[in-house]
């Protein structure tokens, strides 16, 4: 498992976005196998990566308790962008 996450660490070192590495599939993956640790890592990078993972194709197989826990721990919050939206909208 750990050796799973330096394998992440180099394939997304320049762009997440870019990256020829199917993150979620492997969350999927890891959590058939009962690889908690690596399924922990694995969630806490998607939530803190949040913003290019969301637009990744991947990102439309999670459904269910994996969907939510992203939604509820992802960065930026929710919050963050309605804020951020309201106040571009008054300038």
């Amino acid at each position: 498992e750990y050796l799973m996450s330096k394998v992440i660490e180099r394939a997304v070192e320049q762009s997440i976005a870019d990256a020829d590495l199917d993150i979620i599939g492997l969350l999927l993956t890891s959590q058939k196998h009962n690889a908690k640790q690596l399924e922990k890592f694995l969630l806490h990078f998607i939530c803190t990566n949040w913003v290019p993972m969301s637009k990744k194709k991947e990102y439309e197989l999670l459904k269910g308790e994996n969907l939510k826990y992203i939604e509820k721990n992802r960065w930026p919050p929710k919050s963050y962008e309605v804020e951020d939206t309201k106040y571009e909208n008054e300038l």
